[in-house]
């Protein structure tokens, strides 16, 4: 009978000792997913702004131009499509400044 019982208590103790593996597994598993989690919406933020700054520096010369002046130059930023892009803004702008250089002379001439 005493060896029954000293089983049935190592049995209880293997329970115990599951739960607390389970529930600290758990407990990993949830802080790892979190911390994903925040690098993932870190990484997106980043990526954001990283494309939006241009793109906002590209409007406000787009606003500028609106305006009439011609002279505005909005610095690339990178050597991607969107550096591209303001690249091709900036060489718009100066061609655009030639050419109303030149109207303006060919109007005095």
């Amino acid at each position: 009978m005493k060896r029954l019982l000293g089983k049935l208590y190592v049995q209880v103790v293997i329970a115990v000792i599951a739960g607390a593996i389970r529930t600290a597994y758990l407990l990993e598993l949830t802080l790892a997913f979190l911390v994903i989690l925040l690098l993932a919406t870190w990484m997106g933020f980043r990526l954001a702004k990283g494309v939006s700054g241009p793109i906002r520096a590209l409007a406000q010369g787009t606003a500028e131009v609106a305006r009439g002046n011609l002279d505005v130059v909005v610095e690339p930023v990178a050597d991607d499509e969107v550096g591209f892009l303001v690249s091709s803004f900036n060489r718009m702008t100066r061609d655009l400044a030639q050419e109303n250089t030149l109207v303006a002379a060919r109007a005095f001439a």
